[in-house]
């Protein structure tokens, strides 16, 4: 070993090379015997480590051969079992041996090689040495280069489609959220990951050009490596689902920010976009208790071609799906949207979601205007039809309970000055 520089956990590795196998697997499926350096470019920027150190060990242990006349990797037979079937004992047993002592077990750290360089690339090829390994993902104290821009820390949520990590964009010196759709890619073959590429290029473009106060901003994205992300604001008062915490919410806190989400959504469906997983997970909140909506369309990636079935993954929470959603998952329709939004309203009143025969939101919570109730059943009718026919048909029904002036008027979004106090009021954009 050289000298000695980043830290990275023993299961870190393992997993990082069980993703170079299962990439170079992908790439053979398709009839493509990548080159080494193309290999070490397309992977850039998604390993912990450099490239070189993985590459070393599994060829030394005969996990992947080089042609050393044009330099293309080929996945052998063991390659192939570690990457379909994770490591093996043998592989384990390599794995301390190659890395000598410093290997631990678990989440305990090892003490990597500082450079590298790549002994069997062409001499024109070869980088002078190779760059130095990046700090542990895990560490806040000291994070992972994604790339030039920005630096990651540790995963502050994750669900069916990604997972999304505290991040530092490094010339401003910026806090931001960095989510990585990674865990996604599990479930399709190359040909339906490209697709999904394509899709979720598609959405974070909708999604940056949603400008209002109470959705999230979508700062920059990178859907050209391995493991694709976007850049988003980096909020710190966490999300509605820490926030009831499993207990209803205060009524008057819960109707304002039902309003807050409603003109949030009002703003996105009359630019198209649908949300198609509203649920407390994707409704955050900024530092003073503003409502920030998430993860617009986001469902949109798991739609492949119509000859190309996709496997049947369930990225929200069957609770908060329509009917119509349940039957059809690439259903997307603002009436789905509202009746997700019916539901959520029930949870934040009651603390549960409602079942079938649930009682109404004022039999649980005796402190709910009965008009709620039947808002509510409007809401969530089974019949699509049958629902409001937007959202400005709710909050004109909403406003017509509340003539007090208790949450304004419509087309007036309340704004908190502090954390749970209301603020100015301020022009919605309805």
């Amino acid at each position: 070993m050289a000298k000695r520089g980043a830290t990275i956990s023993k299961n870190v590795m393992i997993d990082e090379m069980r993703f170079i196998l299962e990439t170079l697997c992908d790439r053979a499926r398709m009839g493509a015997r990548p080159r080494l350096s193309d290999v070490r470019s397309m992977l850039k920027g998604n390993l912990t480590l450099d490239f070189a150190d993985y590459f070393k060990f599994l060829k030394r242990y005969n996990y992947v051969l080089i042609n050393r006349s044009d330099q293309t990797l080929v996945v052998t037979e063991e390659g192939r079992s570690m990457a379909e079937k994770g490591a093996s004992t043998e592989f384990l047993t390599e794995l301390t041996k190659h890395f000598g002592d410093q290997v631990q077990n678990g989440e305990e750290l090892i003490e990597m090689a500082e450079e590298e360089s790549f002994p069997e690339e062409e001499p024109a090829a070869r980088p002078a040495r190779a760059a130095k390994a990046r700090n542990k993902p895990e560490s806040v104290a000291s994070g992972s280069k994604y790339d030039s821009k920005y630096t990651r820390y540790d995963a502050v949520g994750s669900g069916g489609i990604g997972t999304v990590f505290k991040g530092r964009h490094n010339a401003l010196a910026l806090d931001v959220a960095l989510k990585e759709i990674k865990d996604l890619f599990s479930y399709f073959n190359f040909l339906q990951r490209s697709e999904v590429v394509r899709h979720l290029k598609q959405v974070v473009e909708y999604m940056s050009n949603l400008n209002h106060p109470l959705i999230v901003k979508i700062i920059d994205e990178n859907v050209e490596v391995a493991h694709p992300y976007f850049v988003m604001e980096f909020l710190t008062g966490g999300n509605l689902k820490e926030l009831m915490d499993g207990k209803p919410l205060d009524i008057e806190r819960c109707l304002t920010l039902f309003t807050q989400i409603c003109y949030a959504l009002s703003f996105a469906h009359r630019q198209e976009v649908i949300h198609g997983n509203i649920k407390p997970e994707n409704i955050l909140f900024d530092a003073l208790g503003n409502v920030r909506v998430t993860d617009f369309g986001m469902t949109r990636l798991l739609q492949t071609e119509a000859d190309r079935p996709i496997p049947q993954v369930i990225t929200g929470s069957i609770g908060y799906l329509s009917p119509e959603q349940m039957k059809e998952r690439s259903v997307l329709t603002v009436s789905s949207d509202i009746y997700s939004l019916g539901i959520l309203l029930y949870e934040m009143l009651t603390g549960n979601l409602p079942g079938r025969r649930s009682p109404l939101p004022s039999e649980v919570n005796k402190g709910v205007p009965k008009d709620i109730d039947d808002m509510f059943d409007k809401m969530t009718r089974d019949a699509p039809e049958e629902r409001y026919p937007d959202i400005d048909a709710v909050l004109s029904d909403f406003y017509s309970y509340f003539k007090d002036g208790t949450y304004l008027s419509k087309g007036k979004i309340i704004l908190y000055a502090g954390s749970e106090s209301a603020g100015a009021a301020g022009d919605a954009e309805s």
